[in-house]
């Protein structure tokens, strides 16, 4: 019961804090949320000895030698004392409302009593709170953090129970000093720190040790001091200060382990407890300790044989007076941690192992500069959680948080993700949970002294530089940060801080973002009158400024002018067409002031110029585009620049002047006015550099003025339009303002954001906050501009507003042109709303400029993009209020002073016409479409296949397919089945024009594949190939041979269901397509498709289909392809204008009878889908600008796939394009009536578009619901290039179906070409069909039911169909991911090359290639094959995997050898094995073990010992291999009977374990590393008579077994490998008895012996990580088998699959389960009934069981279906392996346990086995280097010669008692492979080659091994090293 309370207090904490667990939270604190930072006495002020202060027991702790990194003291630190007036002014630089800091006792009480009171210590704390105050900041003061006096120290310090009395009179003299100004005390901060850390583990001062005793009565004294303080407080000062008094705890948050695990969860309770609880229980709740620690501590006391327990006891009085003392608690909180239970020594005491609890960090958790801290943000809203809960709801104020480094860095981005995610947290608490929390201090306000780290780790807000003995101090980055937190005060959206900083987590800030515009968003494009009209002297125009500039040579480049421009002013109609095809809503121009008022003045207005604008106004409303107007775009009337222009403060009367002409001649019908057009550029660059017009070079002085009258002009104009004509006109003035770029060269540099916000005021600013803010220039702008003046000893050059000037101009709204890079114009709209408020934004002009003005201007398009998407973010997510956006510009124009060398248009002009003509760039039509669709939309969403955003559009895209996907192949009757007239078949129209030689070659599909016969042939290869759909059709005239009910054929029936069960059987689902072009004859002679009796005979048909198939067949489709066969001459009917349209009808009214029928009889029961199949090429336009040929495109579209699919899934009728066509073509060519026939509105409802009918719905509610079809089938393969046809002469000619259309298709010459001439590769069209059809069908399901490639030849190697494969499935696949189309399977044309109808078998599209000239027609299997299974078995497009195109046919350097070294860290070393080397028979109590008894059984003279080196004797020769080698760690195994002779712990035998010790000693004192496996196959007998692994007792008895080992050897061992090769074990010792024990048994007791194993392994695993690694920290894994295999044939899927199979049943048969999901693959638990199932315990226990793999690798194989054709020593098989252990199980670290070479040759001459090693390093060396593979050693087995065979370094001379070793060849190459640790060109290890005579000698040498060598021992035999890297080339693709 009592864990049941600990599960649901967990449960009520965690769900408590749920809402955006892992999302942002944007929001704001409460109003008065205290905002602060921190700092200690003894960490900042320094001063230690001065204006007597007396020693604290830091100064004497830092004093001492070696307590402090990097020696330092806190002598000085930051010399606060001195320098406290500054800190307070970094305070204030932060916003902060609170300081916490500490009081010095020794400062101001120097021995610690109140008989030596120091006034300057007190009085330096009434300046530092009276600085403060004065500064608005509330002073927090702590009373004790951690520097008690040494003088009290002396006295027992915290040990002496006098403290408390000590601590209290001095508490009292604070309250005295500062309590009238001091309203939050704490009186202690972190009491678990100053206990543990200071009196604990000695590492903090005092430095005293006692971690079982100390610690509780330090804490229990510092309650103690604590309550009275409070009590003090509370009845002395409270009623007078007012003030509140608190405490602040640590808490390292402890976090269950396992949630769902009751143990863990009390451990997690234990925990919280101990840490936190300990102070806050007493304090909070009940005045006492918490029970658990009471429990706990006593228990363990009593165990050690104290009689009283270790923790102290409150009196009942003292518990009174604890209770409640605080009126807040403070939290100090950093990170948390997980925990599990687990029983600890109680001796030596510890208060850590008096809470049997064992604490660890995830991995995952980022560092910082402290040891002790881990970022995990999440756990602080945890933590708040619990105390809501645990403490009633108690106030809380965070007084400590922060985070550390150690570069002292001010570039601090990662405190500030710091704060960013912690801070957040906390507002989550607060805002969500209900969590009263009042305050957040950071810690620490500056870099100080860290106590025992020195400053060596780093917290501040501020730098300290340390060196300097001024103490400077710089902000950081995060201090900047965190002032703009504070300022908020919380997290706004978007980029609200200086520069564009976010506080929060912006979203898709480096991410594309799909989603719609507001529905009344504007889209407009603009121009300016002076860029475009040109007729600068015409229709009384007046001369302009830039008239007269540009006239001047040298001015404009080229000597350009805006004579003639774009000649708008006469072609104004061709601009509202363009814009008109633009679909914009609005359109931005600017009127010319001369051409309406030629001098400037009303006095000289020109009717001609008030006319044009009248006429291009009513143009643009009569085309539904609004106008919006420009007053002024720079043209200043030349008459006026005379007098001065805009240095003329009269100025802004003329401006008002000629505004007023305007609203009274358009106002009336413009609502939308813009007074002036970036001012600033006129100011800047029309009068202080005169690079524009008027060309005035005045500086800034003409600068300053130019800006202050067009302020004035402005506001006049505003204010007269406000007055005079808003009120009846209802438009809007506003000014377009630039935005400039201004971003931070460094955004973490201060210096650099400062000059970034300068920046943007002397721009922006300027008139942004005159109009938007205060209604004066910005203050920065005047203070500098006025300094510089004055500098100058000048007037100050800016000019001053009058009152009367500012209230005119302040408040009247705008817009900006924002010419910055994408992200800045994100933060550059959200810099207009946060510091000028919610105001509607348009942006006026946006746009980008070339040299060339190409129409296909792709970087434009890219531009437009990214800038716009970064609106849309600023809308969606930031609440900015962009209104509108203005493409800048409508067409390449009059560039100013760039002239006609820049071109921005979304049209281009050909200037060197005299007509101008103009021409849609590719931007136009991008533009076109964003503007129609109002949003950005994954994938094609316009005509033509066009989209806005088209993601991954030329690129290959990684991903997987749906889980759920159906994977297929397909085929058709007629095409495979043959059997023509078989078993009672009737012929169909394909039998009789094949019969008539109307195929090619006259050939027939008589025969065709012979499916009808071969039918379980194609169902294996469907197997092999890993589909789980097949399609197929069914041969109407095989189950009705006259097409009707009549002639029923049972043969043909059985033949299906016989098909239909083998595939079920092999998990295969039918897709049946009812019709697929094979008519019967009988119905053909009767009309066939043009005949209205086909509609009922094929509902007939479908229904005996449904009724015979339906119970198995979930997915039907009623037509293939009716657009081929209702156009096409299949019935020799010919064609012509009339017949299609007419079969085409009948058609559509079948599909529909047999759809309403299947759901009105079928579908409730059956739980299928009906759909139809629809084919067609994709329609590209011809010319991707034209609209015309987008319209080509459409109309292509919809008379292929819509003249079926419109009806079907849109309304029931055609498409309107083919409505509108025929009818009037054939009304041309003289027909009464359409061609096209018309539905009744009975047929309407039958077909038109809709879902199931359910079966509860009645006849006459089924005719309301629309829908013939549950979803889409589609058939592509290619693309045409379409346009319409010049000159559309259709209905002047004789009726045609492809005539209708209108359009000419042709193919591009570059596409690649098939053997079909109308197919081409084009894999993008299969992606824009899907869109397209989601587009135009709605988002339904589809189903891809045919796509493929031909050839002439069939080959097998039939690479060009696997590319066609891979790009068109790829393209399948962005269609789902990237763009949303519901696509749920693919079926690829076709299984088996087939009869391809009228190209008979001339074209072949199989994944299987069929010999027509064989009778048998055998199948074989191409590469397509292959791949296609590859693809299928990932589900998709994995990288590295077959089908990413980046793979290489052949790895680097897979032919060549690699120079290189190693990793320093690489550990070479040699291995043994105990039964194998130690010999010693039973001496020293060694038991039997399996391997005794076998060999007793199996070896002759009953000696097998004789052979054996004698490892136990001669361990120390061992060694000295060992050295000889230069190895760096020895593999050895330990004998379980010779330190268990029974097995079990009631047979310890000390003598072994001694041997074990020696050797390991001597190891480790040679340097030389032991690595030790628990288990080499050598089982105690005594447990083998119980069953050995067969029983689950030998698993407990490792379990003790491996206990032992741990305990007496795991202080020196540091690897530990549990199990050597189980699998081999298991096979040959419990299956085929070939080895120890011999059992015979059978596949059960195989995987009954290894699922033990497995158990063991884990078992033991658990054991070392929960009790030996925290103090041993060693590693331990398992030792595996691994093998390479290929298949025999590299294109066959069968092959495949078993390479996959040996796998699973090798290598994978226990990495899975380990070091993947914990569970068998599911390739094994498919494959063999026998595999034993694993619990979820086990397989939670098993996962991730491994710190690393050791991989024994044996041999390379070829595989071939159901057998292994041969083995090879082979070292690219090692190399190949070892990539696929990365792929496979996420690149574990490896260790190559064993790998060598066996050979009876007792030569020392071995040149064979160094070459052998060279090879093998070598691709291991490869496999680290080039394919990242994780290899961190490589052990040679064996060390020395064994007693079965001869491959050891060291030869063995067994004929010599004294077994002496001899160093072979290989020794010697081994060694300065080893002390090279890689290969060197010329060095040592270079490789040699094999010398011809060396080769016999290799032979000779393995021929002997093959005779002598038992085959119980050895698995694989070299028989011919030379030939042991040579693999197909062709299979390389497949490996």
């Amino acid at each position: 019961m009592k864990s049941l309370c600990f599960v649901l207090a967990w449960i009520f904490t965690v769900s408590s804090g749920t809402q955006y667990d892992d999302e942002f939270y944007y929001g704001k604190f409460p109003d008065g949320f205290e905002w602060g930072t921190a700092t200690a006495a003894y960490q900042v002020e320094g001063a230690w000895n001065i204006d007597g202060k007396g020693e604290s027991i830091w100064d004497r702790f830092s004093h001492t030698p070696g307590k402090i990194d990097n020696g330092m003291t806190g002598d000085i630190t930051c010399d606060s004392y001195h320098k406290y007036k500054e800190d307070v002014q970094m305070l204030k630089q932060l916003g902060v409302t609170t300081y916490r800091f500490s009081i010095s006792w020794s400062r101001i009480l120097p021995d610690g009593t109140n008989g030596t009171i120091n006034q300057k210590g007190i009085d330096y704390y009434n300046n530092l709170i009276n600085e403060l105050l004065k500064n608005n900041i509330k002073p927090m003061v702590t009373l004790y953090h951690w520097d008690l006096p040494q003088q009290l120290e002396y006295r027992g310090g915290w040990l002496n129970e006098e403290i408390n009395d000590f601590y209290a009179e001095y508490a009292r003299i604070c309250f005295q000093n500062f309590g009238d100004r001091v309203k939050s005390w704490i009186t202690f901060n972190e009491p678990w720190v100053a206990s543990n850390q200071g009196y604990g583990d000695g590492s903090m001062a005092p430095g005293l040790y006692g971690p079982g005793t100390n610690v509780y009565i330090t804490a229990h004294n510092m309650i103690r001091s604590h309550a009275k303080a409070y009590n003090i407080y509370d009845k002395e000062f409270r009623s007078k200060q007012n003030g509140t008094i608190g405490i602040t705890l640590n808490f390292g948050f402890a976090m269950a382990k396992d949630p769902s695990n009751p143990y863990d969860l009390e451990a997690e309770d234990r925990s919280r407890q101990f840490s936190h609880g300990w102070f806050a229980k007493p304090i909070f709740l009940d005045g006492d300790y918490p029970e658990v620690m009471k429990t706990q501590i006593a228990k363990k006391s009593k165990a050690i044989g104290l009689a009283k327990s270790r923790l102290p006891e409150f009196t009942a009085e003292e518990k009174k007076s604890i209770r409640g003392t605080a009126d807040f608690m403070g939290l100090n909180y950093y990170s948390g941690n997980y925990v599990y239970g687990k029983e600890l020594p109680a001796d030596p005491p510890s208060y850590f192992s008096d809470q049997d609890v064992v604490t660890e960090v995830d991995p995952a958790w980022p560092s910082s500069g402290s040891s002790w801290l881990k970022v995990y943000p999440k756990s602080f809203r945890m933590v708040l959680n619990y105390l809501k809960t645990q403490y009633n709801h108690p106030v809380i104020y965070v007084t400590e948080n922060g985070v550390s480094d150690r570069n002292a860095t001010i570039y601090d981005q990662n405190r500030i993700n710091y704060y960013r995610d912690y801070i957040n947290e906390m507002l989550k608490a607060i805002r969500l949970d209900g969590c009263d929390v009042r305050g957040f201090v950071a810690w620490s306000l500056m870099d100080n002294f860290e106590w025992a780290r020195g400053t060596t780790e780093k917290f501040g807000l501020f730098q300290t530089d340390f060196n300097d003995p001024n103490r400077p101090r710089t902000m950081k980055a995060s201090g900047r940060y965190y002032a703009q937190v504070i300022k908020d005060n919380g997290y706004l959206p978007g980029y609200p801080g200086p520069a564009g900083m976010a506080t929060g987590l912006v979203p898709y800030e480096n991410e594309f973002l799909y989603g719609d515009f507001p529905a009344n968003f504007s889209w407009s494009t603009a121009t300016a009158a002076y860029q475009i009209e040109g007729a600068w002297n015409e229709g009384g125009k007046g001369k302009s400024i830039w008239d007269v500039f540009s006239h001047v040579p040298g001015n404009v480049v080229n000597n350009d002018t805006g004579d003639v421009a774009c000649d708008s002013y006469h072609q104004y109609k061709k601009d509202v067409q363009l814009l008109k095809d633009l679909k914009v809503s609005k359109y931005r121009f600017s009127l010319s002031w001369p051409r309406i008022l030629p001098d400037g003045t009303p006095s000289s207005l020109n009717q001609a110029g008030v006319d044009y604008y009248n006429k291009l106004i009513d143009e643009l409303l009569a085309n539904n585009i609004q106008p919006m107007v420009s007053l002024y775009h720079w043209d200043l009337p030349q008459a006026l620049s005379v007098q001065g222009g805009w240095l003329n403060d009269s100025i802004a009367d003329w401006f008002a002047d000629y505004s007023r002409v305007c609203f009274k001649a358009f106002g009336g019908k413009v609502k939308y006015w813009m007074t002036i057009n970036e001012p600033a550029s006129i100011s800047v660059i029309g009068y202080q550099n005169g690079v524009f017009a008027p060309g005035i070079k005045g500086g800034t002085t003409a600068r300053y003025r130019v800006d202050y009258n067009m302020l004035r002009a402005h506001g006049k104009t505003y204010r007269l339009y406000e007055k005079e004509f808003k009120g009846a006109q209802k438009g809007m003035v506003g000014i377009v303002i630039s935005a400039g770029d201004d971003k931070p060269k460094n955004p973490l540099d201060n210096s650099d954001v400062e000059a970034a916000v300068r920046s943007a005021e002397f721009g922006h600013g300027i008139y942004a906050n005159p109009i938007y803010g205060t209604g004066d220039f910005p203050d920065i702008v005047k203070q500098i501009v006025a300094e510089k003046s004055s500098a100058d000893k000048a007037p100050n050059r800016l000019p001053t507003f009058t009152q009367d000037e500012i209230k005119m101009i302040k408040g009247i709204s705008g817009s900006s042109w924002l010419k910055v890079t994408p992200f800045a114009l994100r933060k550059m709209l959200n810099r207009i709303k946060y510091s000028y408020g919610d105001i509607p934004v348009f942006i006026t002009e946006n746009g980008v400029s070339d040299l060339t003005g190409e129409l296909n201007d792709v970087d434009r398009i890219t531009y437009y993009k990214l800038y716009i998407n970064e609106a849309l973010k600023a809308i969606k997510f930031d609440n900015v209020n962009v209104i509108g956006f203005t493409a800048w510009s409508l067409m390449d124009n009059f560039e100013w002073a760039r002239g006609y060398s820049e071109k921005f248009g979304l049209h281009q002009v050909d200037f060197n016409d005299p007509q101008r003509p103009r021409k849609a760039k590719a931007s136009a039509r991008w533009y076109s479409l964003l503007a129609s669709d109002n949003a950005f939309k994954p994938g094609y969403t316009g005509k033509g296949g066009r989209g806005t955003a088209v993601q991954m559009e030329n690129e290959f895209y990684y991903g997987k397919f749906p889980a759920d996907f159906a994977w297929g192949c397909a085929t058709s009757a007629y095409q495979i089945e043959g059997g023509w007239n078989a078993d009672g078949k009737g012929p169909s129209v394909w039998d009789t024009s094949t019969a008539k030689g109307l195929s090619y070659g006259k050939e027939t599909g008589q025969i065709a594949c012979d499916s009808y016969h071969k039918y379980k042939e194609d169902v294996d290869k469907l197997r092999d190939l890993g589909v789980n759909h097949y399609r197929f059709s069914i041969a109407w005239s095989r189950v009705l041979p006259n097409g009707t009910i009549s002639s029923l054929n049972q043969a043909g029936l059985d033949y299906y269901h016989n098909l239909i069960n083998l595939l079920i059987s092999n998990n295969i689902q039918p897709v049946v397509t009812l019709y697929h072009w094979d008519l019967p004859q009988a119905l053909s002679d009767r009309g066939g498709w043009t005949d209205s009796f086909i509609t009922d005979a094929f509902t007939q048909y479908a229904d005996l289909c449904f009724k015979e198939f339906g119970d198995k067949v979930k997915l039907w489709i009623t037509f293939n392809e009716p657009q081929v066969f209702t156009t096409g001459n299949f019935d020799l009917r010919g064609k012509d204008g009339i017949l299609p349209y007419k079969k085409a009808h009948n058609v559509l009214i079948s599909h529909g009878m047999a759809y309403r029928h299947y759901h009105t009889k079928y579908a409730a029961t059956q739980k299928g889908r009906v759909t139809i199949t629809l084919n067609g090429n994709w329609a590209e336009p011809k010319n991707p600008l034209s609209l015309s040929d987008y319209e080509a495109s459409d109309w292509t579209m919809q008379f292929t796939f819509g003249w079926f699919g419109h009806p079907i899934y849109v309304n029931g009728d055609y498409p309107p394009i083919m409505r509108e066509r025929i009818d009037r073509i054939s009304k041309e060519q003289g027909f009464n009536t359409s061609r096209l026939p018309t539905f009744t509105p009975v047929q309407m409802n039958m077909i038109k578009g809709s879902k199931i009918i359910l079966p509860t719905f009645k006849p006459d509610q089924m005719n309301m619901i629309k829908g013939s079809h549950d979803y889409i089938g589609l058939n592509l393969y290619s693309a045409d290039l379409v346009t319409k046809v010049e000159n559309d002469t259709a209905g002047m000619e004789k009726s045609e179906y492809g005539k209708d259309f209108g359009i000419t298709g042709m193919k591009d010459p570059n596409w690649k070409k098939s053997a079909s001439t109308w197919l081409t590769v084009n894999p993008w069209s299969i992606r824009k069909l899907l869109n397209w059809a989601k587009v135009n069908f709605g988002a339904e399901d589809i189903y891809i039911t045919e796509n493929g490639l031909s050839d002439k030849t069939g080959t097998r190697d039939d690479v060009d169909r696997v590319e066609f494969y891979r790009y068109y499935l790829n393209e399948v696949l962005k269609a789902i991911d990237l763009d949303k189309v519901k696509v749920r399977g693919f079926m690829a044309w076709s299984l088996m090359d087939n009869f391809e109808w009228g190209s008979a078998t001339s074209q072949k599209f199989g994944l299987y290639q069929v010999d027509f000239n064989d009778p048998k027609r055998p199948r074989r299997p191409k590469a397509s094959a292959a791949f296609y299974y590859k693809l299928i078995k990932d589900n998709g497009f994995l990288q590295g995997s077959t089908s990413d195109p980046a793979t290489k046919l052949v790895l680097p350097y897979q032919d060549d050898f690699l120079y290189g070294d190693f990793p320093a860290s690489f550990s070479w070393g040699a291995s043994t094995a105990a039964y194998r080397v130690e010999g010693g028979g039973r001496a020293d109590g060694k038991g039997e073990s399996i391997w005794d008894r076998f060999e007793d059984r199996s070896i002759s003279d009953n000696n097998s010992d004789y052979k054996k080196p004698d490892s136990y004797i001669h361990y120390l020769d061992d060694l000295g291999a060992l050295t000889q080698i230069n190895a760096k760690h020895y593999l050895f195994s330990i004998s379980w009977s010779r330190i268990m002779a029974d097995g079990t712990t009631r047979t310890v035998n000390q003598a072994g374990i001694r041997y074990y010790n020696n050797l390991i000693n001597e190891l480790v004192d040679a340097g030389i590393a032991p690595a030790i496996s628990l288990y080499y196959w050598d089982l105690p007998q005594a447990l083998q008579d119980r069953g050995g692994w067969l029983d689950a007792f030998t698993v407990d008895a490792f379990h003790q077994y491996a206990r032992l080992c741990f305990n007496e050897f795991g202080d020196r061992v540091k690897t530990w490998i549990t199990l050597s090769n189980p699998r081999i074990h298991a096979d040959q010792g419990y299956n085929t008895g070939e080895m120890a024990p011999s059992h015979q048994g059978n596949r059960a007791d195989l995987f009954k012996a290894g699922h033990n194993m497995l158990l063991a392994h884990a078992h033991a695993y658990h054991l070392y990580y929960d009790e030996f690694r925290p103090v041993q920290r060693g590693q331990i894994g398992i030792a595996l088998t691994g093998s390479w295999s290929y298949p025999k044939d590299p294109y066959d899927p069968a092959d495949h699959f078993e390479v996959e199979k040996d796998m699973a049943f090798g290598l994978g048969w226990f990495a899975h389960p380990i070091l993947s999901t914990g569970d068998y693959s599911n390739l094994m638990k498919t494959q063999d009934v026998n595999i034993p199932t694993l619990s979820v315990d086990q397989q939670k226990m098993l996962k991730g069981s491994a710190d690393f793999l050791a991989v024994d690798y044996k041999e390379t194989t070829h595989m071939t279906d159901n057998s292994s054709d041969f083995s090879r020593l082979n070292p690219v098989g090692l190399r190949k392996l070892l990539i696929e252990i990365r792929k496979q199980y996420n690149n574990p670290a490896v260790h190559i346990g064993e790998i060598g070479l066996s050979s009876y040759s007792a030569t020392l001459d071995d040149d064979f086995r160094s070459d052998f090693i060279r090879t093998y390093s070598n691709e291991v060396l490869k496999a680290i280097e080039l394919d990242g593979c994780d290899v961190r050693g490589l052990t040679y087995k064996s060390l020395i010669d064994d007693y079965h065979t001869k491959d050891g370094l060291f030869k063995v001379n067994f004929d010599n008692i004294n077994r002496p070793r001899v160093p072979r060849k290989s020794a010697k190459y081994f060694a300065k492979l080893v002390k090279a640790n890689g290969f060197h060109r010329d060095g040592p290890s270079a490789p040699m080659t094999l010398t011809t005579t060396l080769r016999p000698r290799l032979a000779r040498a393995v021929s002997r091994s093959s005779r002598s060598l038992p085959s119980v021992y050895i698995n694989v035999l070299l028989l011919t090293f030379s030939l042991s890297i040579v693999l197909s080339k062709f299979s390389a693709i497949f490996l």
